[in-house]
């Protein structure tokens, strides 16, 4: 069924178009087959370029917070307006209310998503993103850690790479993960060259190879282009108000289920 777009959406559209406008994505090598592409987030930057200039038929990865209307609004507090760190907590619950009442709907409408986890429901993010590369679609991951790697992106959370058993599991082929580089500032996205799942190493190797490779290769990327001021994963002010969750993210999104707000 066709997704019906609000005009709220189209607003938004049209605005994200004109930020980023004259957006060019470059290819390292021709693209054959579904494949896996892991983007630094750069905050909105990353999500809302993919959508709008990577034009493969893709799925792509969204925290379940986003896309669920009881959870919305603590996300919104939390994730997006840091919430506990701000003085004016009522006016920034207000502001996160605007923001819930509107954000799962436009996820839904404007995107294929897949909900993402942080505990045992992993399974279902894993097998609807196998299930999406069968049926010949490609899958869009955002997957930093609050740690970086470099000033570029941040070492990955590696749970991602389970793609890469299942989809051998099920078709006797290795996947392919691709390192993407994307800058609002220069206005371009970088496709580089894949890394190839192998089958032969144990998961955990391969977790830590696939890991290196691809935050490697999205720095190179990001060098390649003219010196520019990168947009981090994580603002500042997210490790003051919530760094002690940087190694343990897990712990973070189970704070924001739970609905937990600062006095």
């Amino acid at each position: 069924m066709k997704k019906r777009k609000t005009l709220y959406y189209y607003l938004l559209y049209i605005i994200a178009k004109i930020r980023y406008r004259n957006t060019k994505i470059e290819y390292k090598e021709e693209i054959k087959e579904p494949s896996i592409f892991v983007v630094n987030h750069a905050r909105i930057d990353g999500p809302t370029m993919m959508y709008l200039y990577f034009k493969r038929p893709a799925y792509f990865w969204v925290i379940h917070c986003a896309l669920d209307e009881k959870l919305a609004l603590n996300y919104a507090y939390h994730d997006v307006l840091l919430g506990d760190i701000r003085r004016h907590k009522g006016f920034y619950n207000f502001l996160a209310k605007r923001i819930a009442k509107s954000l799962p709907k436009l996820m839904k409408n404007s995107a294929n998503c897949i909900p993402v986890y942080h505990d045992y429901r992993i399974k279902d993010t894993l097998n609807e993103t196998i299930k999406a590369l069968m049926n010949g679609y490609n899958a869009v991951i955002f997957a930093e850690s609050p740690i970086d790697y470099s000033k570029y992106i941040a070492n990955l959370q590696t749970g991602f790479v389970s793609i890469g058993n299942l989809y051998y599991r099920k078709t006797l082929k290795n996947i392919k993960f691709y390192p993407v580089y994307v800058s609002q500032k220069r206005k371009r996205i970088l496709i580089g060259k894949p890394i190839e799942y192998n089958n032969e190493n144990n998961l955990k190797e391969e977790r830590n190879i696939i890991n290196d490779y691809l935050v490697k290769n999205i720095t190179d990327l990001a060098l390649s282009l003219k010196k520019h001021k990168p947009i981090t994963f994580l603002p500042s002010k997210w490790y003051l108000a919530y760094g002690k969750y940087a190694n343990d993210v897990a712990s973070y999104w189970k704070m924001i289920e739970s609905g937990k707000r600062e006095k």
